[in-house]
């Protein structure tokens, strides 16, 4: 049965930030999570249907298939329950003004629980994790409000800062230009460019990485799922495509994703730890 596989699958998106700041029953938490169990099914006929040459039917049984439709839609946020996030943004937005970032998380995380599907608060949240160099907890965020709001300038533009403070500036010239090509207010574009300026300036001046190597039958650690295929899945792509912050430009969805996944597909871990000490030393 798929059950534990997409278990395992779904543990590991967790792990790569997947979900973050999306709490469970939210229509944002539910949106994201039907897409994984969908590419992962897909992915699972696809690899039953090549392995045993039968019909790929019985990997989901039609009452698998009904219950997951059937489930009761998270419900959105009422008009109250929108009027008191905002003014728990508004206390929060008043801690930064102040420095107090670590108090304003608090009060983002209540706005968030309140209504999970307002963008601001997740990128706004995510500043306040930049400021504390969380870096890897402020990409989460901006990459959940760029879920929720893939038009979401202010979204992309953060989601650019944290990619340069994780010195990943190709992938920030990517996301930055993005965000100025989305950008309407006059101020937006200009913090744009001048970020773009510095992340290009970066990327001349930093040392090439090395190609990372290849683990032996990496590919098929998920109890033999062939887990590079499942990251070329273009379902998997699309899904992972603003998650990227990759817009998913053709096929880059695909190493992007298996980066993210780290340990699923056996590459990509090495690069994880860097991160974080990049966040250590900030």
């Amino acid at each position: 049965s798929m059950e534990p596989k997409f278990k395992k699958f779904l543990g590991k998106l967790e792990g790569a930030g997947y979900f973050a700041g999306l709490a469970k029953g939210t229509p944002a938490y539910e949106k994201r999570y039907q897409m994984a169990k969908d590419a992962f099914s897909e992915k699972l006929k696809a690899g039953n249907a090549t392995s045993t040459g039968k019909d790929s039917a019985p990997a989901s049984p039609d009452g698998q298939i009904k219950q997951s439709t059937s489930q009761p839609k998270a419900r959105t946020a009422t008009e109250e329950e929108k009027k008191a996030a905002e003014s728990k943004k508004a206390e929060a937005n008043k801690l930064m003004s102040q420095g107090k970032f670590q108090e304003a998380i608090k009060k983002y995380t209540e706005a968030i629980a309140m209504d999970g599907e307002n963008a601001v608060y997740h990128v706004n949240r995510g500043v306040a994790q930049y400021k504390l160099h969380r870096y890897s907890d402020a990409e989460a965020d901006c990459k959940a409000a760029i879920a929720i709001d893939s038009l979401y300038d202010k979204g992309w533009m953060r989601l650019g800062q944290v990619q340069m403070a994780l010195e990943q500036y190709p992938k920030a010239i990517e996301t930055l230009t993005k965000a100025e090509s989305l950008a309407k207010a006059q101020g937006t574009i200009t913090s744009c460019r001048k970020l773009l300026e510095k992340a290009r300036k970066a990327a001349e001046a930093a040392p090439k990485p090395a190609p990372a190597p290849k683990s032996p039958g990496g590919g098929a650690g998920l109890d033999g799922l062939d887990l590079s295929a499942l990251a070329s899945n273009p379902q998997i792509q699309q899904m992972m495509g603003a998650l990227g912050g990759l817009g998913g430009a053709g096929g880059a969805g695909g190493p992007d994703l298996m980066s993210m996944l780290g340990a699923l597909g056996g590459a990509g871990g090495g690069g994880a730890g860097g991160a974080g000490g990049a966040g250590g030393a900030g």
